[in-house]
């Protein structure tokens, strides 16, 4: 397990419209002895999103996660694959869109 996991994230607000930008860490790791691969590095990803409110019509938002679509770092200690999806998030670059309405 890594030492240190957490985010850090900055939001704006203005006028209906929003944006900020959220940075994902997880320190490096020691996987042991028993591996090839002993040592993982400390890896960082960044996501993105810009959002307007219509007021009663709604909110729209459009986001992208992981923008530089940085891959977690490999190892030989994984269940079934070479990254431990345990302490790494798979999945690469992700955009999104989404639209909300409070009731």
């Amino acid at each position: 397990m890594p030492k240190w996991k957490g985010l850090a994230a900055i939001d704006w607000t203005l006028a209906g419209v929003d944006a900020g930008v959220q940075m994902n860490y997880t320190s490096h790791l020691y996987a042991g002895e028993d591996f090839d691969i002993k040592n993982l590095d400390a890896w960082r990803t960044y996501d993105l999103h810009v959002g307007y409110d219509f007021n009663a019509a709604g909110k729209v938002t459009l986001g992208i996660d992981n923008v530089t679509d940085k891959m977690p770092p490999v190892t030989d200690a994984a269940f079934n694959d070479n990254i431990d999806a345990r302490t790494h998030n798979l999945i690469g670059r992700f955009y999104y869109a989404r639209y909300g309405v409070q009731i």
